[in-house]
């Protein structure tokens, strides 16, 4: 005999209570289960019956009347008829003794706590429903088996700690949740002891008991929630209050017992909404007329019926029909199925709508994109267009078999289903995985020991390399089982493009699938196939997609590939009808804006482009992909670079895909070489200083290769690469480099005609201007001189001053400077804004050098109005170069330390503080990175930052956030930011003591150690000497404060010719570890106060105690919880907090 499919989710039954209006619950459920054999007989199951609720449902659950009727259906195992046949009986039975007094009778026995009708008579009839169903009268409530009721009274038995296991008799249980206060009295357990009494006062819809008690049990509460089921009693009346007291305590009753304000309750929750929006709830419940019955009137079965049956033939209640649920279905799972919500959510709304006729839906994405499972008819990678809407003239067209009836979904990667085949608005584009939908899906498909290893970054560079396709994601995780390769090297091997292929050829295999054709899947040949298809009917198209292979993926204009040479002469018409042939086979996207459009194209088929092609396809694709960059990338002044960073930034991406892929395929050209010395121009001056270097380099091995070493081109790479090595801060080497650079510009323009004095003279005065900038940072300043003497031009002049400057000259300089500011007419100043402004500020910075004094002249007194001139000039050419300059140069930073000097000097600290903020907000949102000198400048700052957060510490109260906090924040990201990138800077130690530094404050102690050792430990320390005794003084305290203090004190004993110098000026180790004791008690001593909300302590004891409160707080933890979405950074000041991040990173 033919039963109901099983189930991958659990289906609950709730019955409210009601007294005898459970009755129109029963011919609701009646009429559910008839509906239930239908559907099952359109699935070509034939059931002989209509199935039982005890079959269908995991969990039968119901208060009062709905109780009695949860025993029969889930206890007794009884049909919805049976159950019916048996409730009309045991009402009669029970309410059908009329009671004495009429209503005053009533309502003196609810003042005298007598209840309306005799529990025996309910009793009895239980029992006798028992002898009729031929179970035991004193048969156990709980099963062995069981298969529902369920509440407070179970019939099986929880295994949960906070649970208690009643023991009663099936007719005790039924008439415990009969017992209805007023109605009956109490029921007492004959095993127990207990006493009952009916919970409908409270529970009178149990429907979030139900949902409790699926939590507490183990093999429940992990399983997905397939369909609940809600049925009600009706609607209560609603009256005005009233003065009569019998009708005043009908509507207590009425009151407590109303289960529409739970319903109502439950439907606004969050899981409620979310079960009925994915269509896993249902609540029944007849809604006119049923106020009218009191919960005894047995008698009104047919008005029953009758209000039933009208309730559900309304349209709005037809359309909660039960339907054949996917998740109450038994089907085949994908193994590493990823709900991806957007989409999911999007087909239920369409399909869930009750519409007669067809549906049609069209889902359209590049391949690999993923696949349905089962609907009623789907038609998988529909692609061939012409084929299914018949434009080939061959007949027969695929859309004629499509039937005209049920639903159909259409997947494909043809964009033009949507709108002839569906209707427009019925369609969606589906997109990539998003990062944690694609990082879910990887991580499902391997085994755990291969992936043991890996980081969440690795596996985040995967994804990016394989452009979150769900077919890509889950091939490479085949390949990772196959080779049984751990996870970490296989993404090391495919960050090598040579080995992509090997690694990418395992297939992937569901077996899951009964289609043997769709049971393996790969990636490559799903592409190969559209471009063997391209190849042979639309060559232009194809050669144009050849084209997108050589430049970045994302954000190709139009305008470039207008350029390019088989598409430059085409008509508007002409390229719209090439392009097209790529966007049907969703080979590309096209993206419009208000002034244009791009396409994108992804990784993967981006990649396989090129590999497709010939050494000698390669290299003429990529010779005109050059040519059009080239045209868009303007030689430029440097000033003009800058201004013009937006459009810099959009060639960047494809000049250096080009630039790399030539270096990858071993291609040379001259055209080659200029795109290298402008990429290497860009890089350094946006502040990546490091690539810079590499891509000078490149720049003058193939320009001399291919022009020879006298070329212009072959000189001018030369000097770009001595301007990226001073820039990345290889200043012997720049310095060295800058020396060969002149004899061989010498040589140039001895043996190359074609090089003009004009253009000679601007390369010696590049390579001079090099050599300075080496000699400054080498100390070699009579050196410096010299080569400054050299320059003639205006700004060189400027450079000549900053020499005897930095000789302690300052007499001298002032002189020269003050001449020098003279001698710049308006225009001048105009026209040389950064050599203007430099110089300004040499003004102020001289005066300030008067101030300490050098060797050559002794410290000077300066007066107010020099004093005042100082932070003006600092804080004008500061704004100055913020509005002029990007916050990746280093102009901008130089100003910002001179300012940050001064105001330190003057006890300017809020002025400080917003200085600090402004300039660390901006540079951690641009994201650009800590390379070459840029690190010293950041040094410099991030030491005045730290005085600035000791500062701050005195300017707020310590109930609320430190001061200094943000400020800490900003610094931490900025540096996690850089990662190992300020390690190469010569002078690297001294930003990671600070650091350390800051770390230490901030609580997290064990960090700053290893930074410490770290520091220690760079051979380059050698080079800045000075800073040895501050780290192994800081060092020392970072192990005292992890507690370890006999370690701390060995240390000093090991280093105390280092160590105790900076004792004599910072304290000696015992000194501070006293201390951080008083301090860590001051906290703890404030913590409690707030705790304790002491309103005793005097406002003085919170003044007089700030500073070291708001230095504790950024060690030990913040006295004030965060509030609702204040953000507080990476640290948030809490030590503990800090211990967690170190945990993570490491």
């Amino acid at each position: 005999m033919a039963t109901l499919p099983g189930a991958n989710s659990l289906r609950i039954l709730s019955i409210d209570g009601g007294g005898v209006k459970g009755y129109t619950a029963l011919l609701i459920l009646r009429r559910i289960c008839h509906a239930m054999r239908v559907e099952a007989k359109k699935e070509g199951i034939d059931l002989a019956d209509e199935p039982k609720p005890c079959e269908v449902f995991d969990l039968i659950v119901g208060t009062s009347t709905g109780g009695l009727i949860a025993v029969m259906l889930g206890r007794l195992h009884m049909t919805v008829d049976e159950c019916i046949q048996q409730y009309e009986a045991l009402s009669s039975r029970i309410f059908g003794k009329r009671q004495l007094g009429g209503q005053v009778g009533r309502l003196a026995k609810g003042m005298l706590h007598t209840p309306f009708y005799d529990t025996d008579t309910l009793q009895a009839a239980i029992k006798s429903v028992l002898e009729q169903q031929k179970v035991n009268v004193q048969e156990d409530f709980k099963e062995e088996a069981p298969t529902s009721a369920h509440d407070v009274l179970r019939n099986y038995e929880s295994e949960n700690p906070t649970q208690v296991n009643y023991k009663c008799t099936i007719w005790e249980a039924a008439s415990a949740t009969a017992a209805a206060p007023l109605f009956f009295r109490a029921v007492k357990f004959k095993t127990g002891g207990e006493i009952w009494c009916d919970g409908g006062l409270r529970r009178n819809n149990p429907v979030n008991v139900a949902l409790e008690q699926l939590g507490l049990e183990a093999e429940w509460k992990d399983k997905p929630i397939g369909c609940v089921l809600s049925l009600g009693t009706g609607a209560p009346l609603i009256n005005e209050v009233s003065n009569n007291l019998a009708k005043c305590l009908k509507g207590c009753v009425a009151m407590m017992t109303d289960s529409e304000d739970t319903a109502d309750a439950f439907a606004r929750s969050t899981l409620g909404q979310d079960l009925a929006n994915s269509q896993r709830y249902f609540r029944f419940s007849v809604a006119q007329g049923m106020e009218y019955l009191q919960m005894d009137e047995f008698k009104e079965t047919e008005k029953m019926n009758a209000l039933t049956s009208r309730y559900l033939s309304k349209i709005g209640n037809g359309q909660k029909k039960v339907e054949d649920k996917p998740s109450l279905l038994p089907y085949r799972h994908c193994l590493h199925f990823v709900d991806r919500v957007t989409y999911t959510a999007e087909l239920h709304r369409f399909f869930d709508k009750s519409v007669a006729g067809q549906q049609k839906f069209v889902l359209w994405g590049p391949g690999g994109i993923g696949d349905p499972s089962s609907w009623l008819l789907v038609l998988d990678n529909a692609d061939d267009y012409n084929l299914f809407v018949e434009k080939t003239g061959a007949g027969n067209a695929i859309n004629s078999y499509v039937p005209k009836e049920g639903r159909v979904l259409i997947t494909t990667r043809d964009p033009r289903f949507r709108g002839t085949v569906a209707a427009a608005k019925d369609g969606l584009h589906v997109e990539t995985m998003d990062t944690s939908e694609a990082r879910d899906l990887f991580t499902k498909s391997i085994p755990p020991h291969l992936a043991s290893q890996s980081s969440s970054a690795m596996v985040d560079e995967l994804l990016v390399l394989l452009g979150n396709l769900p077919l890509a994601l889950a091939q490479a995780a085949a390949n990772v089982t196959d080779q049984q390769r751990p996870v970490h090297e296989y993404i090391a091997a495919y960050r090598d493009k040579r080995n992509r292929i090997s690694l990418m050829a395992q297939s992937v295999m569901d077996v899951g699938t009964e289609d043997s054709r769709t049971s393996r899947q790969s990636i490559l040949v799903t592409y190969e196939i559209s471009f063997e298809d391209l190849e042979r009917d639309h060559q232009l198209s194809a050669r144009c997609l050849n084209y997108f292979g050589f430049f970045h993926w994302q954000k190709i204009p139009v305008s470039f590939i207008r350029a390019l040479p088989e598409l430059a002469e085409l008509d508007d018409q002409s390229f719209r009808d090439t392009i097209k042939h790529l966007l049907h086979l969703s080979l590309i996207e096209e993206i419009s804006y208000h002034d244009g459009s791009e396409y994108s194209v992804h990784p993967i088929i981006h990649e396989r482009i090129s590999n497709r092609l010939s050494p000698e396809d390669k290299r003429s694709y990529l010779s005109d992909s050059v040519a059009v960059i080239l045209s868009k990338f303007p030689d430029w002044g440097l000033d003009d670079w800058r201004k013009h960073t937006a459009t810099l930034r959009y060639l960047q991406s494809h000049a250096l895909l080009q630039v790399n892929f030539a270096t990858e395929n071993n291609l040379k050209s001259e055209a080659l070489a200029l795109l290298n010395v402008r990429c290497a121009v860009f890089l350094r001056v946006s502040g990546m200083t490091f690539d810079s270097v590499q891509l000078a380099t490149q720049a003058v091995a193939i320009a001399q290769d291919i022009c020879g070493p006298y070329h212009w081109l072959a000189i001018d790479a030369w000097v770009e690469k001595i301007q990226c090595l001073v820039a990345d801060s290889h200043f012997r080497e720049g310095y060295n480099e800058s020396k060969f650079a002149m004899e061989r510009l010498d040589s140039a323009k001895l043996n190359n005609e074609a090089m003009s004095d004009e253009e000679y003279l601007e390369l010696r005065a590049d390579v001079l201007q090099v050599k300075r900038i080496a000699c400054e940072r080498l100390g070699e300043y009579k050196e410096g001189e010299e080569t400054a003497n050299e320059l003639i031009p205006l700004e060189y002049r400027y450079s000549l001053s900053v020499f005897l400057f930095k000789q302690g000259k300052f007499q001298e300089a002032q002189k020269m400077n003050n001449e020098l500011l003279i001698s710049m007419d308006e225009q001048q100043r105009t026209a040389h804004k950064t050599v203007f402004l430099t110089t300004y500020a040499l003004k102020a910075g001289i005066l300030s050098g008067m101030r300490r004094g050098s060797e050559f002249e002794p410290a000077v007194i300066l007066d107010h109005d020099k004093e005042r001139a100082i932070l003006q000039i600092f804080r004008h050419v500061f704004e100055k170069h913020w509005d002029l300059f990007l916050i990746t140069d280093q102009v901008v930073w130089t100003s910002c330390n001179n300012l940050l000097g001064e105001l330190s000097q003057k006890g300017e600290t809020p002025e400080a503080k917003g200085i600090l903020m402004r300039i660390m907000t901006g540079a951690v949102e641009s994201g650009f990175r800590l390379e070459g000198r840029m690190v010293q400048k950041f040094s410099t700052t991030l030491m005045y930052g730290l005085e600035v957060i000791d500062s701050l510490h005195g300017t707020e109260d310590a109930r609320q956030q430190p001061p200094g906090l943000p400020i800490a924040n900003l610094f931490v990201q900025m540096i996690e930011l850089a990662g190992t990138a300020l390690r190469r800077h010569w002078r690297a130690s001294r930003l990671i003591y600070y650091f350390a530094i800051l770390l230490s404050r901030l609580g997290d102690s064990h960090r700053a150690e290893e930074l410490l050792c770290e520091a220690l430990q760079d051979n380059r320390l050698e080079e800045d000497k000075s800073m040895k005794g501050p780290i192994h003084y800081n060092l020392m305290l970072a192990i005292a404060l992890q507690g370890r203090i006999d370690d701390a004190r060995r240390y000093k004993n090991t280093h105390l010719g280092l160590i105790v110098p900076e004792e004599s000026e910072h304290g000696n180790l015992e000194q501070r570890l006293r201390e951080f004791r008083d301090e860590k008690k001051l906290h703890d001593k404030a913590k409690g106060i707030l705790a304790a909300r002491n309103s005793k302590v005097p406002e003085s004891w919170w003044t007089e105690n700030r500073v070291a409160l708001n230095r504790a707080q950024l060690h030990y933890g913040l006295l004030v919880p965060a509030t609702a979405g204040e953000d507080r950074g990476p640290y948030g000041g809490a030590s503990e907090t800090a211990e967690k991040k170190r945990k993570q990173k490491s």
